[in-house]
């Protein structure tokens, strides 16, 4: 599925699969979501209000969340990197949803997104134990 990409845009693939996958606990499949994303890396924890997908387009991998539109807000700081808020500004709405989504191009990009995920996880982590 990853094997067209030269070797940069191969290793970004290769660490965003790696950040959803093992240090975010998300189960990872592989699933037909239809032209124009085709087979897609599907990643979600159960329970979460959240879901991932790694779509291997062929210019770039793309990493696309969704994520419900208020529960957005507290990762959008002015201290997220421009590429995180640009992102969230130019993510398409489906019903009460976002979908922000990020062309891989490099791998500090991929870095930006995992702290993110982190932050997301660690939130939801928060709520659940409160709850």
């Amino acid at each position: 599925m990853l094997a067209h990409y030269p070797r940069q845009l191969l290793c970004c693939a290769n660490a965003a699969r790696k950040v959803l996958h093992a240090r975010l606990g998300a189960r990872e499949s592989l699933q037909w979501k239809g032209i124009p994303w085709r087979w897609t890396f599907v990643y979600n924890r159960p329970g979460s209000m959240f879901e991932s997908y790694l779509v291997p387009i062929p210019s770039a991998p793309r990493l696309v969340l969704t994520m419900p539109t208020g529960a957005a807000t507290p990762f959008l700081d002015r201290h997220a990197p421009r590429t995180i808020r640009d992102a969230f500004v130019s993510a398409v709405r489906v019903g009460p949803n976002l979908w922000p989504s990020w062309d891989l191009t490099v791998r500090a990009q991929v870095d930006e997104i995992a702290e993110l995920l982190e932050r997301i996880a660690q939130t939801e982590l928060a709520e659940a134990s409160v709850a």
